[in-house]
């Protein structure tokens, strides 16, 4: 009993790491240019009309200074996790701790991107409020590929 307890608990920490490194894929990737890269979420903004395009960057711009720390707390996390899931012995309660850590950075940042959908939602007419929040809870535009696995 203890044995497939164990092991369930193994699985269920290595999908958890597989669905935190993909998030964090997502954000680092963004992260990397971001001399040259629009503001925060300028990427939900692409299905909507340029007027509202407009809108929802500058909001985001304004969010800049919130988004960057988080940012920047979601690479250390996921630099931890790297860390632990490569040490030798492995150690089972550093990497739920890794990954408790990478979890509460992952929600802040997505308290973040959801504040801001109801936010905007209430200045954009119904079509560009729904093109927003697919946008939004898919973390990715439509056509940019999904980022490939950690190596």
């Amino acid at each position: 009993m203890s044995m497939n307890r164990h092991t369930l608990l193994n699985l269920a920490l290595v999908l958890s790491l597989g669905v935190n490194l993909l998030t964090a894929g997502v954000v680092l990737g963004n992260w990397r240019d971001r001399e040259r890269r629009p503001p925060p979420m300028a990427w939900a903004a692409a299905p909507l009309k340029p007027e509202m395009q407009g809108l929802v960057r500058q909001r985001m711009r304004s969010q800049a200074s919130q988004f960057r720390p988080l940012r920047r707390d979601m690479r250390r996390a996921l630099q931890a996790v790297r860390r632990v899931a490569a040490a030798q012995p492995y150690d089972a309660s550093a990497m739920s701790l890794a990954l408790e850590r990478m979890r509460d950075v992952t929600m802040r940042y997505q308290q973040l991107i959801h504040i801001n959908v109801v936010e905007m939602g209430a200045e954009l007419p119904p079509q560009e409020r729904l093109a927003l929040l697919r946008a939004a809870l898919q973390g990715l535009p439509a056509g940019r590929p999904r980022p490939a696995p950690a190596r």
